[in-house]
């Protein structure tokens, strides 16, 4: 998962270059990982970068706008939970469509990568909750995975339709 750590942006101003590579590298290398675990072959996916450098900046400004204009009880500004940022990412990627196979043009990469990360965000969610004492556990099973696969496919999700499905994936175990 990308880094939630509010330091990496210590003047809250434009990212910077290395930011933006950064930023790239670590999530080209996740994408990467998620299009060959569906047994496809990364090197005929191509990706154009200013559509990838627009996704990212789209989830730090929502990055920001969360810390800016929302905050919890105590007055402390929010910060983007894990599998919120995995949704935006989703949502964007879908949007902005950066990635194709040159070997298949109908593959649909983009929606490869989005299903693939969803999937692994709901999951993630669940362990790192479960270490901290929770007890929530991911409820992904194939029929309800082929509806978001739909849902994905046809672009028919909001950004925060899509993070509230990720939420109401995760249940307590009794």
């Amino acid at each position: 998962m990308m880094s939630t750590d509010i330091k990496i942006f210590p003047s809250w101003g434009v990212l910077t270059k290395a930011d933006y590579d950064k930023l790239e590298r670590d999530m080209l290398d996740e994408l990467r990982q998620f299009y060959t675990h569906r047994g496809y072959d990364w090197s005929n996916v191509k990706c154009s970068k200013s559509r990838l450098r627009e996704l990212i900046d789209m989830v730090e400004r929502r990055r920001l706008y969360l810390h800016v204009y929302h905050h919890d009880e105590h007055g402390n500004p929010m910060q983007m939970g894990e599998l919120n940022e995995t949704c935006l990412y989703c949502f964007w990627l879908l949007k902005r469509y950066p990635f194709f196979d040159t070997s298949d043009t109908d593959r649909d990469v983009n929606l490869i990568l989005a299903l693939e990360l969803f999937n692994y965000g709901v999951h993630y969610t669940a362990i790192e909750r479960r270490k901290q004492g929770g007890t929530d556990m991911p409820n992904l099973r194939p029929h309800i995975t082929k509806h978001i696969e739909h849902a994905l496919k046809f672009r028919d999700m909001s950004k925060e339709s899509l993070m509230a499905l990720a939420e109401s994936l995760l249940y307590e175990e009794s």
